[in-house]
């Protein structure tokens, strides 16, 4: 089995185990958790993601795009408690955006407060690390 220490939280699903019989050293936390299904048009941000060891990233956002489902770790939350539609962009459409922290887009370095445009048609999903500034018709 694996080692936990006091205090420490975890998810059980049916991916870990059939079954499970609470050790008297054991507190179930929340026993029915919703799961969050996104479709192929849909993205969520997720605050304090969890990496692959099984550790929260504490203050890191973590993109997840459609189609997937899955359980919110213990500790963390979808930012603005919601899941987002994709933006598509008419032929006829862009959107301004900025930087809010630095980041590689493609071959661009991109550095804080940069601006740019992204001009349809297409479907766009922005980074966590831009915001949509404005979009234009």
């Amino acid at each position: 089995g694996v080692q936990r220490r006091a205090g420490e939280e975890w998810l059980l699903t049916i991916k870990e185990c059939e079954t499970h019989i609470q050790d008297v050293h054991e507190e179930v936390i929340n026993a029915s958790l919703d799961i969050i299904a996104l479709s192929r048009a849909q993205y969520c941000v997720v605050r304090n993601p969890w990496d692959d060891q099984g550790k929260p990233q504490m203050g890191r956002l973590e993109l997840r795009r459609g189609e997937l489902s899955f359980f919110l770790r213990p500790g963390e939350e979808l930012v603005g408690g919601r899941i987002l539609d994709v933006v598509v962009l008419g032929a006829d459409e862009a959107l301004l955006l900025r930087a809010t922290q630095p980041f590689k887009d493609g071959d661009k370095d991109r550095t804080p407060g940069d601006r740019w445009t992204v001009v349809g048609p297409c479907e766009y999903v922005p980074p966590v690390e831009l915001e949509i500034v404005k979009r234009y018709k």
